[in-house]
């Protein structure tokens, strides 16, 4: 989820365009390959809708739903794979400005 796509370099070279120009499930497809573990663990709050959560690790999987007013958190170096048909709307923070003030963020990219 990767987490923190927006803030990422892919990101700011992503133009609107192109994300609506392969529809829909090629959009999905693009974002889903975009994930990458990093050292700053995050908190979200689920605000409305529902989703399913998926933290692969290795052979291990996972898994739950979330809804509104629930809370959960994606630990440094896990990615997160969320899916939801109706859309969600999520908040939340990290301690990633910490890390990159003492100079220990790190990020392994997969794509």
């Amino acid at each position: 989820m990767s987490q923190h796509f927006l803030l990422s370099a892919a990101a700011r070279t992503l133009s609107l365009k192109a994300i609506y120009r392969g529809g829909e499930d090629k959009a999905y497809a693009m974002f889903r390959k975009l994930r990458w573990p990093q050292t700053d663990g995050a908190v979200f709050s689920v605000v409305k809708g529902t989703a399913r959560v998926t933290l692969p690790r290795g052979e291990e999987r996972w898994s739950f739903d979330v809804s509104e007013r629930d809370h959960f958190v994606i630990p440094s170096w896990h990615t997160a794979q969320l899916n939801s048909s109706a859309g969600f709307v999520l908040f939340s923070f990290s301690d990633r400005p910490v890390h990159q003030a003492l100079g220990i963020h790190k990020e392994e990219r997969l794509s």
